[in-house]
């Protein structure tokens, strides 16, 4: 292991060190792809998935069970499930709703051990989970190679085009203020890839600058080689991408996040 599990028990009520002791084996063939949102983290597990055959494990395709599951055991999580799209997203600050989105990330992470060790995979398959709740200092206790983790982060303008081409943040007729709820998601956004880069520096885990000038296949290829997946003829990749922390990445039409 690269690091050591935190020490309070989260919110689901799992023991992440004793989960990783009796699943070591599963998780160890885990490759994550970590990082901020709007990044392209799911267009690059998606083409490493079609070059490779491998399953993806989509982190945000589980929110709503993962915090169902969670307010069975905690109130806040009801209560959260419960509440308007405004209290969501208009009353709070941009700091409120980080601290939520973080606490979530560390309550939720069980959950997703739970799920990956549950899956039945043939012996030996990797599988590639992605999103931006799996966080460096959640993951790394679980590495045994730190070439199985990168963490992607956008510039503002890449983070921008993304958003707009998909028109994510626009409220609409659903809140109270759209604009206000519009700037209190971008804003949280930013606090948390500020703090999955200090995270990721801290630990010594790669970071990739998602800033448009390398595309999403290019990128997967030098990331692909750093997971030391099997390339198309079987055999496995032994040298590391070089200098993969400072890749750029750049968003080709009509590729999801």
């Amino acid at each position: 292991m690269t690091g050591s599990f935190p020490t309070k028990r989260p919110a689901s009520g799992y023991n992440v060190g004793f989960m990783y002791e009796q699943f070591e084996d599963q998780l160890s063939k885990v490759c994550w792809i970590a990082g901020a949102t709007d990044a392209g983290k799911t267009s690059i597990a998606l083409a490493l998935a079609r070059k490779h055959r491998l399953p993806v494990y989509h982190y945000d395709a589980h929110d709503l069970r993962h915090h169902q599951r969670l307010a069975e055991r905690e109130p806040r999580y009801a209560a959260f499930l419960r509440q308007t799209l405004d209290e969501r997203w208009v009353r709070p600050t941009p700091g409120d709703l980080a601290a939520r989105a973080w606490q979530s990330f560390e309550d939720r992470f069980p959950l997703v051990l739970e799920d990956l060790t549950t899956l039945a995979l043939p012996n030996g398959m990797p599988v590639i989970a992605e999103g931006y709740g799996l966080t460096p200092r959640l993951v790394s206790p679980l590495l045994g190679d730190p070439s199985q983790f990168v963490c992607l982060l956008p510039s503002v303008e890449f983070k921008d085009a993304s958003m707009q081409k998909r028109g994510k943040g626009q409220f609409g007729g659903d809140v109270s203020d759209p604009q206000r709820a519009s700037d209190n998601l971008r804003r949280r956004d930013q606090i948390i890839a500020d703090r999955l880069r200090v995270e990721a520096q801290t630990l010594g885990r790669d970071i990739i600058e998602a800033d448009g000038s390398k595309l999403i296949d290019e990128l997967a290829v030098a990331i692909g080689l750093r997971f030391r997946l099997q390339d198309d003829n079987g055999s496995r990749t032994r040298a590391a991408a070089p200098g993969l922390a400072t890749l750029h990445l750049r968003r080709e039409v009509g590729q999801p996040d």
